[in-house]
């Protein structure tokens, strides 16, 4: 239902958590469009100048249900289906590290980062499927999750629901994305609801990260520049003609 967008210049961070996400953190997904839109900002953006080596951060958790998949079998010695997969705290957690690491990699490989899904989208999969978010991985979609700029939450009207023998129903899709802009708005992130078509869903999104990216490319003093001054005790060193000051805290009026 949510896609994310990084960008990361000098050495700051600014994230863009955008694209839609297609609800597939845990192994039984909710679709939305947002592995599509997602797909396609990589490919638009991997084709403009500075964003060559961008990557796609994929979901974690698709590879992980079929980890799990593969070892349920191994171990009752007959083919198992998603009912007979149990699903633990640790489990969820494990999937929220590797999905912020998957992400902070890709940000060594290009200052802009679109993922599929996230460590917060995680959180809300633990809930969903064992009733409540684990201490473990509320830290990695809290304290441990990596700067983002925005998220692009992908409407599930309008886009067919695709049984694959893994994802939720239907029925379960307009309360996701209930969840997951209840919990962007409480947490304070930005995000955006993209509806329509996937062209409409893509202009507006390529839209969107251009103007975040254009205005985290701006340079210009902060507000308090005219307001900072050097105290009368300041050493000033001729050779370099750097200033050698008090502590920061004395220098704001």
């Amino acid at each position: 239902m949510t896609s994310r967008i990084l960008q990361r210049m000098a050495s700051s961070e600014r994230r863009v958590y955008r694209g839609p996400y297609i609800r597939r953190d845990e192994g039984r997904h909710c679709a939305t469009g947002t592995t599509t839109l997602a797909t396609a900002l990589v490919d638009h953006y991997r084709r403009a100048a500075g964003f060559e080596s961008i990557v796609f951060v994929p979901e974690y958790g698709r590879q992980f249900i079929y980890e799990l998949h593969a070892e349920t079998e191994a171990a009752l010695g007959r083919p198992v289906g998603p009912a007979d997969l149990v699903w633990l705290p640790e489990h969820f957690a494990r999937i929220a590290r590797q999905q912020n690491a998957l992400e902070n990699a890709a940000a060594l490989a290009c200052p802009l980062v679109i993922a599929d899904t996230d460590a917060l989208a995680t959180e809300l999969w633990e809930r969903r499927y064992l009733g409540s978010t684990s201490p473990e991985t509320a830290l990695f979609g809290t304290t441990e999750l990596p700067r983002r700029d925005v998220y692009l939450v992908t409407d599930h009207a309008g886009v067919a629901f695709e049984k694959d023998g893994w994802r939720d129903g239907d029925h379960i899709r307009a309360q996701m994305t209930g969840w997951f802009i209840e919990e962007l708005t409480r947490r304070g992130h930005s995000w955006v609801l993209l509806s329509g078509s996937h062209d409409e869903r893509m202009r507006y999104a390529v839209r969107l990260i251009d103007a975040l990216w254009a205005r985290g490319s701006t340079f210009a003093s902060p507000d308090w520049a005219d307001r900072t001054r050097l105290p009368e005790n300041t050493e000033v060193s001729r050779s370099t003609r750097r200033a050698v000051v008090p502590p920061a805290t004395d220098l704001l009026s």
